[in-house]
């Protein structure tokens, strides 16, 4: 077997070991794919395993991590396994040495290796709480070495309850005693870790999330912004008016036939390209969320060529993103505009919009707002959204309070007249806001 037949099926069982159910004969095609292309692009080779051997929005997204992290230099692989191995190895001691404490009448008690986890990661006060259990218990008065026995069932059920508290952390599915050393199972563990930290993610409070969390959060909000993108490109609804013959290209795809008009070429109607603006809220009330709405409209540019942006607190700033080299630049520049955590004016914001700014506002501009609805002179605001909304398509305003908490902020209700609010509090319901989006 060649070297690289050989890493296509390495590549398979780390897949597997990941979750991704790909059979046999799945296999077996993807191997024939790669015959149909240029094996020396990476992208083409994605494209064609990832196409016989993804069958689902989750196995595409756990096939893109294996990729990335199998896929690369051998020996960076190498060091990287050795480097993993290490880690457990470490990590299997302080394990080891923790479940030592677990003893009865100065004999170690026997306990499952999943529940030896559990118990290294448990808080000081579940832990020392065990601890005192067994202590009182091995100095009970009549108390022989054949409690030790029911000893053991105790603190199994003890230590079997808390994993289930603790069922939906990562203390709860680390495996570390069980995990495969190969290269294959140090890969898929680390999958699986990635996928864990993006679900919990997921269902974090925008508010919440710290700087380490970011790299997940922008490459989710790129993922959002691509949906978006998709969504704004779809055609409208097909005309039942017959469309118009077009002679000229009638005439030229019929010349090998001798001018008979076997085949009939038909004018197409235009396709209307929809305009997207994106305001955002960058008061003092939503600094909370600053993180996130920076993230969001550097995705929002990268994925949606056809986007406007615009910040906004008491006053506006129209934001050319073409003139931004990074990220980094992008913030560093918005914290230091007049617009940063000053008070919020939404009426003011739209009213530029309206009677100030160049943007052309039409049938076929959607206007995406993310502000926590908090602002001076709601009932004016709301005059400008209701015009505002007469002069656009459609203006979705993505609020980052959850829902519960709406009716406790003045004028949400007024505002809710005039356009389709969402909630995206979290990643999850950002995805699913992004995913609703009625943009066609």
């Amino acid at each position: 077997m060649n070297s690289f037949l050989k890493n296509i099926v390495e590549f398979i069982e780390v897949l597997r070991l990941a979750g991704v159910r790909a059979s046999l004969s799945e296999s077996m095609d993807a191997v024939k794919a790669l015959q149909h292309i240029n094996v020396l692009s990476r992208a083409e080779v994605r494209a064609a395993l990832s196409a016989c051997l993804a069958k689902s929005d989750e196995e595409r997204k756990l096939f893109q991590t294996v990729f990335d992290r199998f896929f690369i230099d051998p020996e960076e692989r190498s060091h990287w396994a050795a480097s993993k191995r290490e880690q457990l190895a470490q990590k299997k001691h302080e394990i080891a040495e923790n479940a030592a404490e677990l003893r009865f009448q100065e004999m170690q008690l026997e306990i499952r290796d999943d529940l030896k986890e559990i118990y290294t990661a448990l808080p000081e006060d579940l832990k020392q709480s065990i601890l005192s259990f067994l202590a009182k218990t091995s100095a009970g008065k009549n108390v022989g070495p054949a409690f030790k026995s029911i000893a053991e069932a105790m603190v199994h059920s003890r230590l079997s309850k808390l994993k289930t508290t603790f069922a939906g952390s990562a203390a709860a599915k680390q495996g570390m005693m069980e995990t495969v050393l190969s290269e294959a199972g140090l890969i898929a563990r680390e999958v699986a870790e990635v996928r864990q930290q993006e679900n919990d993610l997921m269902y974090k409070n925008i508010g919440d999330l710290r700087s380490e969390d970011l790299p997940n959060v922008i490459r989710l909000i790129k993922q959002f912004a691509e949906t978006l993108r998709k969504n704004m490109l779809r055609r409208y609804k097909t005309s039942k008016k017959k469309a118009r013959l077009d002679f000229k290209k009638t005439l030229r795809s019929n010349l090998t036939t001798g001018g008979i008009q076997f085949r009939l070429k038909y004018r197409q109607k235009p396709r209307h390209r929809q305009k997207l603006l994106v305001l955002c809220d960058v008061s003092a009330s939503m600094y909370r969320f600053s993180g996130f709405v920076l993230q969001f409209t550097t995705g929002m540019h990268q994925n949606t060529a056809a986007a406007e942006s615009y910040l906004f607190s008491e006053a506006v700033e129209h934001l050319n993103m073409q003139g931004f080299v990074n990220a980094m630049e992008f913030e560093r520049t918005v914290k230091q505009s007049k617009v940063w955590r000053r008070g919020t004016d939404i009426c003011k914001a739209v009213e530029h919009l309206l009677y100030e700014s160049r943007t052309v506002l039409n049938a076929s501009t959607v206007v995406i707002m993310v502000s926590d609805a908090k602002t001076l002179n709601s009932d004016k605001a709301a005059q400008s959204l209701k015009l505002l909304a007469a002069r656009v398509k459609r203006i979705i305003w993505l609020n980052p309070v959850p829902e519960a908490e709406w009716q406790g902020i003045t004028g949400t209700e007024n505002f809710r007249e005039h356009c389709l609010m969402m909630d995206c509090s979290t990643i999850e319901r950002l995805s699913k806001a992004c995913a609703a989006l009625p943009l066609g």
